[in-house]
């Protein structure tokens, strides 16, 4: 169970995690925070065996928003992906399924090299090319 105290770890680590000083907000560096709060919150999933992810950040210059959404995963057979999990070490291989949110994603190419290394369907038939980051944010399921 998440209890306040934890929910001020996690606060503090994203403190300690976000080195750069920000004047204001742009693209640029929401990008980075997003990357960096990704990495938190995957330390953070991990402790709890909980999944989360961060929605659509809105902002101004001065200000963002966005929408954190966190479950727990009940659903049987779920681990979590390291950031080691390569093709070569078969961690990662062709029909691996991934959960994200409600939606769960299936590999149905490897497209090494290039910046959408992974093609991924879900349920309902879309395809979309993803990065690796992307695809170890998912939570594999076995």
């Amino acid at each position: 169970m998440v209890n306040d105290v934890s929910v001020r770890i996690f606060i503090a680590e994203i403190k300690k995690q976000i080195v750069m000083k920000i004047d204001q907000f742009n693209k640029q560096n929401l990008k980075e925070l997003r990357q960096e709060l990704n990495k938190v919150l995957a330390q953070f999933n991990e402790k709890h065996g909980l999944n989360s992810s961060i929605g659509n950040i809105n902002f101004t210059n001065d200000r963002f928003t966005t929408k954190l959404t966190v479950t727990t995963t009940k659903k049987p057979g779920l681990t979590m992906v390291s950031p080691e999990a390569t093709e070569e070490n078969g961690e990662i291989k062709m029909g691996d399924k991934f959960f994200q949110g409600r939606t769960e994603y299936t590999i149905v190419a490897i497209n090494n090299p290039g910046k959408f290394q992974y093609s991924v369907e879900t349920q309902n038939g879309k395809r979309y090319k993803i990065k690796k980051d992307h695809l170890l944010s998912m939570t594999k399921m076995k």
